[in-house]
């Protein structure tokens, strides 16, 4: 997820810091391992949070470049109707409304998962 309204409005501050932390360590060359001396972060801190920002869909998996999100654009003459996402896994979200907020409503209840 690159939008940054999205991630300000999801993630906490602690998240957000922790999230340009990684973001940062991908784009330097090195390990994760060096990145934690120079910048005097613990490391199993980083490894913590490179986990679950990952499960929560905010960066991308080391290996597979896969995203477990894909941006969403809603339009604003979006119509009441039921909403349905089907994971790889089999699981299924589904819900009505319309709008953002109800979007936002359970994007988070998935991400708490």
């Amino acid at each position: 997820m690159e939008d940054k309204s999205i991630e300000a409005s999801v993630l906490s501050e602690k998240q957000r810091y922790w999230l340009d932390h990684l973001r940062s360590c991908r784009s330097e060359v090195g390990t994760i391992k060096e990145y934690a001396e120079v910048h005097k972060l613990s490391l199993p801190s980083l490894y913590f949070w490179k986990r679950k920002l990952t499960q929560m869909g905010f960066l991308e998996e080391s290996g597979s470049g896969k995203r477990r999100f894909q941006r969403l654009e809603l339009s604003s003459k979006s119509s009441a109707g039921v909403c349905r996402i089907q994971f790889p896994n089999g699981m299924t979200v589904e819900w009505s409304g319309n709008g953002g907020e109800s979007l936002l409503s359970v994007l988070r209840s998935v991400a708490a998962l």
